[in-house]
């Protein structure tokens, strides 16, 4: 985040798999070492251009909105989805089914599966779509899992995801 330039004016969501009481703190941290504004999501929170939000451990964090380049979104205790909460799978499905804008998914390192079906389904909605390669990756099985889905355009070494994520938003506004 903190190589994202403010005025590619993204509006961005952050999914890590952590307990409460983390997440609030690690929204704190990105905060201080971006250009975006960067706080813990809260039910019904509203974003635009240059503002980031990061899931609150123990929720789920929904797209439930988007209009006027505005996304707002809905925090639910339904139950975990690949044993997490929250899951990067409800946050992306959610995405794909209600953004109609260009929309870029990207998975980093992590275990397990979860983001996989996520990207899937950005993919399929005609968004761009990004995982983190293996030699960069401390834990290889959430990029991995991604990728043998078929549905990601690039992976690239940690330090080239934020010119990847331009190169999709200039790629995208060009289709």
């Amino acid at each position: 985040v903190s190589r994202l330039p403010l005025d590619a004016d993204f509006r961005i969501l952050i999914v890590q798999h952590m307990p409460d009481g983390f997440t609030g703190r690690f929204a704190d941290r990105i905060d201080t070492r971006s250009d975006y504004d960067v706080r813990e999501a809260e039910d019904g929170d509203r974003i635009g251009g240059g503002e980031a939000l990061v899931a609150p451990g123990g929720k789920h964090l929904i797209v439930s909105n988007y209009h006027s380049g505005r996304l707002r979104v809905k925090l639910t205790e339904d139950p975990p989805v690949n044993s997490v909460r929250p899951a990067v799978d409800m946050t992306m499905s959610s995405a794909a089914d209600v953004i109609d804008g260009p929309l870029i998914g990207v998975i980093l390192t992590g275990m397990g599966e979860d983001g996989a079906a996520g990207i899937e389904s950005i993919k399929a909605a005609g968004g761009t779509t990004i995982a983190q390669d293996e030699e960069t990756s401390a834990v290889f099985g959430m990029p991995k899992q991604a990728i043998e889905t078929g549905s990601v355009d690039e992976v690239f070494p940690i330090g080239e995801v934020p010119a990847g994520i331009l190169d999709g938003l200039d790629s995208a506004q060009h289709h």
